[in-house]
């Protein structure tokens, strides 16, 4: 995370309460492997969860760990804390729900008002010590949930006198430091607390770990609304090497239309190949196959060889044509001859064969999965 305190200049804070003025407080953090990939993950789900008006999620942003970023509102701040032990031990929730609202106190000082919620996420299974009795009436998640709790309407009274003393302390931290202490801006009504189960059960391959992420696994079945676990597990293992991986980096910004299109493009791969094994010649179904899979994989950034087949098929005049296999068929080798795509396929000359039926053979697998596309992309508001 960039240095917090650094945005702060005297005209924003109008005060002299941060001493020196020019003292700036690091909240660089010393990241385990395991704790990036919580962030990550819980970035991930949280961004699922507010997917239809989302429009990025910074992950390690200037002033919080996770930053969510809205058509139509202010953003949610969020400062994420986890344990690689057990989720059920609370040795040290104490200090890390200290530390969480004091950095989301500072950041209430940098925002002022503006952010529309400030959160503080962890995988604690009680992240405000509730008695067992009061826990279990009015805390316990679920394993397949993002659980979140506003201050005001959600959060038991004896949670809200641990919060209450928690961000004394925070503040009294700040004071010590020579920081900002005020929360003249910290207001409870837009603070929540929020629960992702999420246990380090694999300590050898953090990329197993992602796909026992209940809360995740629930979000993309919904999103996919299909009896999906293999395409779900495909979609998971992408996200987790695209930025579970990224550790060195401490810095992601994840925009929701990347997001979308990665559904979409694993979605497209999991298309049948009844093209390839009818319709392309047998001396170059390899050749095309590896060709077409390089593709997918290396623009699962870019959805505009997507967009524009799909474009074309809403726009194709197919009245011309009274069967359906003839039709389909003449769409298909329109796109193969279709210049804009070719520039997509880069071939040598004497391999614009194989480009051709590389597109033909992508074309069809776009237009098998058109309409499960189409509902990803409603699910996203896209």
């Amino acid at each position: 995370m960039e240095e917090q305190l650094s945005l702060f200049s005297t005209d924003d804070l109008n005060s002299k309460e941060l001493k020196p003025e020019d003292k700036e407080k690091s909240t660089q953090a010393s990241y385990s492997a395991w704790g990036w990939l919580f962030q990550v993950t819980a970035a991930i789900v949280m961004g699922l969860k507010y997917r239809r008006n989302l429009t990025e999620m910074k992950v390690e942003g200037k002033t919080e760990d996770i930053e969510l970023y809205f058509e139509d509102k202010k953003p949610i701040y969020v400062q994420a804390k986890s344990t690689g032990k057990s989720i059920e031990d609370t040795s040290n929730a104490t200090q890390h729900c200290t530390a969480a609202l004091n950095t989301l106190i500072n950041t209430s000082n940098i925002k002022k008002n503006r952010y529309s919620q400030l959160i503080y996420i962890s995988n604690f299974l009680n992240p405000l010590k509730l008695t067992d009795e009061i826990w279990r009436a009015l805390w316990k998640p679920n394993k397949d949930e993002l659980l979140v709790q506003n201050y005001v309407s959600d959060i038991p009274q004896e949670g809200k006198v641990y919060l209450n003393e928690r961000a004394k302390e925070a503040k009294k931290q700040l004071q010590n430091a020579g920081y900002l202490y005020t929360d003249d801006y910290f207001d409870w009504n837009k603070v929540s607390v929020a629960t992702l189960i999420f246990s380090r059960k694999n300590e050898e391959d953090l990329e197993d770990n992602i796909k026992e992420c209940s809360a995740l696994n629930k979000l993309i079945d919904e999103i996919l609304k299909r009896d999906t676990n293999k395409l779900r597990d495909n979609i998971e293992t992408d996200l987790y090497r695209r930025y579970g991986t990224n550790a060195t980096n401490f810095k992601l910004t994840i925009k929701k239309n990347e997001i979308c299109s990665l559904f979409i493009y694993k979605i497209v791969q999991g298309a049948p190949e009844t093209y390839l094994e009818k319709n392309i010649p047998i001396f170059q179904q390899e050749d095309v196959e590896t060709y077409a899979k390089g593709f997918i994989d290396e623009q699962s950034k870019n959805i505009e060889v997507i967009n524009k087949i799909l474009v074309d098929f809403y726009e194709f005049d197919a009245s011309k044509y009274t069967d359906e296999d003839e039709k389909l068929n003449a769409f298909i080798d329109q796109e193969g001859e279709d210049e804009q795509l070719k520039s997509y396929f880069p071939m040598n000359e004497k391999d614009e064969e194989i480009q051709k039926n590389c597109l033909r053979y992508l074309t069809y697998k776009i237009l098998y999965k058109q309409r499960v596309i189409k509902d990803t992309r409603e699910e996203f508001n896209i």
